[in-house]
C-alpha cells in the first residue's frame, strides 16, 4: 500500500494530487489486469474440464446405444 503524508506545503499542490491520482490509477490497472488474468485462467480450466467431460459423456451414450456396457472408466 502506498502511503502519502501531506504537509502544509503539499496539501493543495497539483503535483501531490497528481501523484495520488497516478498511484490510484496504477493500482486500479494492476487489479483489473489481475482480474482479467484470473478470469481467463478459470475459463480455460473450466472449459478443459467440463467440455472434455461432456465429450466423454456423449461417447458413453453412443456406446450404450450399441448395447454395450454404458459406463466406461471416465477418469
Amino acid at each position: 500500500m502506498i502511503a502519502f503524508t501531506a504537509t502544509k506545503e503539499t496539501e493543495w499542490s497539483p503535483g501531490f494530487h497528481n501523484a495520488v491520482i497516478g498511484a490510484a490509477a496504477a493500482k486500479a490497472r494492476f487489479v483489473r489486469d489481475a482480474v482479467i488474468r484470473w478470469t481467463a485462467m478459470l475459463h480455460s480450466y473450466l472449459n478443459d474440464r467440463f467440455v472434455e467431460t461432456a465429450a466423454r459423456r456423449r461417447s458413453t451414450l453412443r456406446t450404450a446405444a450399441l448395447g454395450r456396457p454404458w459406463r466406461r472408466d471416465l477418469d
